[in-house]
């Protein structure tokens, strides 16, 4: 069975004439498997207030958040942003006040807390630090 002819250049189309029909419908099919559910399965959600500000915005993919969530006051103002890894908070996650200044620092880990929290006065002086494991806080 002769599939293309060389003349500088393979054309796909040749392939594809070439080839039983049967074939290119096999490897056809194959390659729209492979390819279309990365791309279907995931979007980005966003959330409006009544009066057009952004509330939320967060990544979906196979219906779990993945990636940044970022949360915003009916103002527009920025009060948190919070990473996700299949569907559960992973990394540092950052609240703050209306002003922007930085309220609040949680480390989680598998969408439990673990490590330091830091929490701020609105001035930006440290008010409070806490160890975590595993959700709980160490030396309670």
């Amino acid at each position: 069975m002769k599939f293309f002819q060389y003349s500088g250049s393979c054309h796909l189309d040749k392939v594809l004439k070439a080839a039983h029909p049967s074939i290119s419908l096999v490897v056809l099919l194959l390659v729209t498997a492979l390819i279309l559910p990365s791309f279907g399965s995931a979007e980005t959600r966003k959330e409006y207030y009544p009066n057009g500000n952004l509330k939320s915005e967060m990544n979906i993919v196979n219906d779990k958040m993945e990636g940044l969530e970022k949360n915003y006051t009916e103002n527009g103002q920025l009060w948190l942003e919070k990473n996700y890894i299949n569907g559960k908070a992973e990394g540092l996650a950052k609240y703050y006040y209306d002003n922007g200044q930085l309220r609040i620092e949680i480390n989680y880990k598998n969408d439990k807390q673990e490590g330091l929290q830091k929490d701020y006065f609105m001035n930006g002086n440290l008010q409070y630090e806490a160890n975590y494991k595993n959700g709980k806080r160490e030396g309670e």
